[in-house]
C-alpha cells in the first residue's frame, strides 16, 4: 500500500436521547501505531463490543406517537415503545394519559431506579388498585391479589422506566372495569369505561389483519362426551354472564369475536343443563350490552344462587394459553361493598366462590384443558351478591387455540366441563 492509503476505524457516541451514533473516521496509514503484543486480543475484543451493539440496537426501543381516545372521541397523544414486538408506555406518560383521559381517575406513579422498583395507585371512585413491578421481572404485584405474569418485563429508560401496555390492557378491565385496548398499526389507544360507549374507532375491526388458521381437525381434540349430571345441591340457580355484546365486541383474533364464542357457550351450558331438567338463565341471549348495574340486578331479579361471567383472554405474547378462573379477592380494603359494607358477609360469598373455583378447575382438568386459578380485587364482581367467577375460557391470540375454538367440538368438551364444574358444586 501507498503511503496516501487510508484506514477507516468506527468511533461510537450515545446521546442524552439513548442513540448510539456511528462516525467514520478516516486517517492515513501511515498515522497507524505500529502492531503491539496481545494485538488480536484488542481485535477480538472490538469484535464483541459491536455485536453486543448490534444487538443493542437489534432491541431498542422504537417511539410511536399514537392517538388516546375514550369514549367521547380523541382526547390527546402519547408516545408508544416498542421492544422486541411488544408495546411500552414511559412511566410518567402512564400517569398523565389516565389523569388526561376525562375519567375520574387519580394516578400516583414513583419509579425509585436505584432499586428499579415501580409503584403504581390507581384511584377510580370508590375502587383503588395498587400494583408494583420491577425493572426485569416479569411478575407484577397486586395489592390484595396473587401475582400477575406478563410476557415482557419493564425496562429502564434514562431514568424512568418503560411499562408493558400488557398490564394495562389486561388489568384495567378486571381491577376497575376499564377496557383499555391498542390498535398498533392505527395508532390508537382507546380507554373506555364499563357503562360507557364505545367510539367509532373502538368499534371497528382492528387494522392489524393476522393470517388465519386453520380449523384443528377432530382427531387433535380428545375428547369422549359424556352425560350429564344433576346438580349435588338442590338449591343451584346458576346465572350465566356472557361477556361482552353490542358495540362492544371483545378481542378479535384469527377471526373469531369474544362476544359470540361467549354467548355461543353460554348457550351450550344452558342447553346441556336442560337435559336433566335444569334451567340456567342468561345476562343477555343476543347481541346487546349488558352494563355492569344491570347484570348485577339480573342477580336479584332471577333469584340466582350463583354467578359465572364469561369470556376469552387475549395477549400480546402469541405463546400465552390455557383457562384462567378469576375470583374476587376481599383481603385489601377496597373489596369492601360501599352499599353494605359488611366484610363477614364478604368474607363468607368468598368462601363459596372458592369452592366453586374449585370445583370449576377439577371438570377443566378432567376435561383435558390447562389453566390456572387466581384471586384478586374485581370490581366487576365485587358488588355480587352470590358465590361469583370471572372465567376466561381461552386466549384467542394463540394460534394453537383458536384452531380448537374454531371447531366446534371444542365448545362442546368445555360447555361440558363448566355444566359439570357447575353440577358439581356445593356452598
Amino acid at each position: 500500500l501507498s503511503a496516501s492509503a487510508k484506514m477507516t476505524t468506527m468511533r461510537t457516541a450515545t446521546t442524552n436521547q439513548g442513540i448510539v451514533r456511528l462516525s467514520m473516521i478516516h486517517r492515513p496509514t501511515d498515522c497507524i501505531t505500529p502492531p503491539r503484543p496481545h494485538n488480536d486480543m484488542r481485535i477480538g475484543a472490538v469484535c464483541v463490543a459491536l455485536v453486543v451493539l448490534a444487538c443493542w440496537m437489534n432491541h431498542a426501543a422504537q417511539a410511536q406517537t399514537v392517538q388516546v381516545l375514550d369514549s367521547g372521541g380523541v382526547i390527546g397523544s402519547t408516545s408508544i415503545r416498542t421492544i422486541d414486538g411488544k408495546p411500552y408506555i414511559l412511566g410518567t406518560d402512564f400517569s398523565d394519559l389516565f389523569e388526561g383521559s376525562g375519567l375520574p381517575l387519580k394516578v400516583q406513579y414513583r419509579y425509585v431506579a436505584p432499586t428499579g422498583r415501580i409503584t403504581a395507585r390507581i384511584a377510580a371512585k370508590d375502587e383503588t388498585v395498587t400494583f408494583s413491578l420491577t425493572i426485569g421481572k416479569l411478575e407484577a404485584d397486586v395489592r390484595g391479589g396473587d401475582p400477575i405474569r406478563m410476557s415482557s418485563a419493564p425496562v429502564q429508560d434514562n431514568g424512568d422506566a418503560l411499562i408493558p401496555l400488557e398490564l394495562l390492557t389486561r388489568l384495567m378491565p378486571q381491577l376497575l372495569g376499564i377496557d383499555v385496548s391498542y390498535d398498533a398499526a392505527a395508532g390508537e389507544l382507546t380507554i373506555i369505561t364499563d357503562g360507557g360507549a364505545a367510539p367509532p374507532a373502538a368499534r371497528r375491526l382492528p387494522s392489524t389483519i393476522e393470517s388465519d388458521v386453520p380449523t384443528a381437525p377432530q382427531e387433535a381434540i380428545q375428547y369422549r362426551s359424556t352425560a350429564a349430571q344433576k346438580p349435588q345441591w338442590s338449591n343451584l340457580r346458576v346465572l350465566l354472564d356472557p361477556g361482552h355484546g353490542g358495540d362492544d365486541a371483545g378481542a378479535r383474533r384469527f377471526g373469531l369475536v369474544e362476544k359470540e364464542l361467549t354467548l355461543a357457550l353460554a348457550r351450550s351450558i344452558a342447553a346441556i343443563a336442560q337435559t336433566v331438567g335444569e334451567s340456567v338463565q342468561l345476562t343477555r341471549s343476543s347481541d346487546a350490552r349488558v352494563d355492569l348495574k344491570t347484570r348485577n340486578a339480573a342477580i336479584g331479579e332471577r333469584n340466582a344462587t350463583v354467578y359465572l361471567s364469561i369470556h376469552f383472554n387475549t395477549s400480546f405474547s402469541p405463546e400465552d394459553a390455557g383457562y384462567r378462573i378469576i375470583l374476587h379477592n376481599p383481603t385489601d380494603a377496597m373489596a369492601l361493598s360501599p352499599t353494605t359494607n359488611n366484610r363477614n358477609a364478604m368474607l363468607q360469598r368468598v368462601a363459596s366462590s372458592r369452592k366453586l373455583a374449585d370445583s370449576l378447575q377439577l371438570a377443566f382438568h378432567q376435561a383435558g384443558f390447562q389453566g390456572e386459578r387466581i384471586e384478586m380485587p374485581m370490581v366487576t364482581l365485587r358488588e355480587i351478591s352470590v358465590p361469583a367467577v370471572h372465567l376466561e375460557v381461552a386466549y384467542l391470540s394463540n394460534s394453537g387455540e383458536a384452531s380448537l375454538w374454531k371447531n366446534l367440538t371444542t365448545m362442546e368438551r368445555a360447555a361440558e366441563a363448566i355444566w359439570g364444574g357447575l353440577a358439581r358444586y356445593r356452598p
